[in-house]
């Protein structure tokens, strides 16, 4: 249920309502039962002429508890508006936060679940990502590569490549899903595969994120010892601009041990 209306604020109001009324009429009963059969006459009968004035005060309270747990969707949808105020801004940290608060009034919402899941994938916390994306009925094919990606980073391959192929037959950014899928793929040594869709995903990903495949296409080459093909790539990203402070040394670490591989292979007699 993602859509609030007048219509879900009646049905959250009239199932609070029934279950505090419930609870109204127990602690009626209970006080006339205790008043009728443990108090001496004399004393009940004064006591009995305070029962409408206890049954109004606990209507009363039974109202406003109803009402106010009938609001609840409305609030969460106020956290939500600060939560993407806050992406604008970019204070992410505080978004995740007013996202959170919005998932915990009205948990069902895929769109609150999915934000959350989002935000805590990029501050690397793949458990929580995972717990509000599995939350999510009716998934975006965004979320999906993300849900995948967080599996990855778990170690539940098989169920992320699932959904991450899922993202792909919607055609909703198939260059990052296919790098995901080469993550994957590589991680579980499918060296060939995983060489394939990371090289789907070069094709057409811009920068900065093209750096990040090419030094995942890199690594595939490494670990199957085509030092010629990573060296191809390393250089590539060594190029580049603005490129990210791991990826580049790590690119700059291999020039510089291939390097004195070279001059090794070249000086022997």
């Amino acid at each position: 249920m993602n859509r609030i209306g007048l219509w879900d604020i009646s049905l959250n109001f009239i199932d609070h309502g029934l279950i505090w009324l419930g609870i109204s009429i127990l602690i009626t009963l209970v006080y006339f039962i205790f008043i009728k059969f443990w108090l001496k006459p004399s004393l009940a009968k004064k006591t009995s002429k305070k029962i409408p004035v206890l049954a109004g005060i606990i209507v009363s309270i039974v109202f406003f508890i109803s009402f106010y747990k009938s609001l609840k969707p409305i609030v969460s949808y106020v956290y939500y508006f600060y939560g993407n105020l806050c992406i604008s801004e970019g204070k992410y940290v505080n978004a995740l936060w007013e996202f959170k608060e919005a998932a915990k009034l009205y948990p069902t919402n895929d769109k609150f679940n999915e934000r959350v899941g989002l935000l805590s994938y990029v501050k690397n916390d793949y458990s929580t990502a995972l717990k509000y994306f599995d939350a999510v009925e009716d998934m975006t094919p965004e979320s999906m590569i993300y849900y995948g990606a967080a599996q990855i980073q778990l170690g539940f391959y098989e169920t992320e490549e699932k959904n991450i192929r899922s993202a792909l037959e919607y055609q909703y950014n198939p260059n990052l899903a296919y790098y995901f899928l080469g993550m994957s793929l590589h991680k579980q040594k499918k060296y060939d595969k995983a060489e394939k869709a990371l090289l789907n995903s070069i094709s057409t990903i811009v920068k900065p994120m093209k750096c990040v495949v090419e030094w995942e296409l890199a690594s595939v080459y490494i670990d199957t010892n085509r030092p010629a093909l990573a060296k191809k790539y390393a250089e590539k990203i060594v190029s580049s601009k603005d490129i990210p402070s791991d990826i580049l040394s790590m690119a700059k670490s291999f020039l510089k041990a291939e390097k004195k591989n070279e001059e090794k292979i070249k000086n022997k007699p």
